[in-house]
């Protein structure tokens, strides 16, 4: 391309060092973030709960967990292939019977189970 032919090069440098500045501005935000909720989760667990009200709103964590299919399948490939099935979609996914394999096999569920990162939820009126 002609550089000769480009107007305003200051209009593009002005907005582009606004943008990588915001930019930046933004991942400075987000460890900040991370930092008050890790202040909040620690409060948490301090206190050995799980929600709080306030006068503004309620605010509480929760403890997502994912079934590890994967490991599920190698650690109890019997049990795998009881409680499996494969659903054809656009592509092939496995599905846990999870119901019944954590009511008749609740130690084989719970170590193919994994924590995941809690979620904080604040909700203010």
């Amino acid at each position: 391309m002609n550089q000769s032919k480009v107007k305003n090069k200051e209009v593009f440098e002005n907005l582009a060092t606004i943008y990588l500045e915001k930019k930046q501005q933004i991942e400075e935000i987000k460890k900040e973030m991370n930092i008050l909720k890790e202040e909040i989760l620690g409060l948490f667990d301090e206190q050995g709960i799980k929600s709080v009200n306030t006068e503004k709103g309620r605010i509480s964590v929760q403890y997502p967990k994912s079934f590890d299919t994967g490991l599920f399948g190698v650690e109890f490939p019997d049990l795998y292939k009881k409680y499996t099935t494969i659903e054809k979609v656009i592509t092939e996914k496995v599905v846990v019977n999870k119901e019944d394999l954590q009511r008749f096999y609740p130690e084989e569920y719970k170590k193919c189970t994994v924590e995941l990162t809690p979620r904080l939820i604040i909700q203010f009126l």
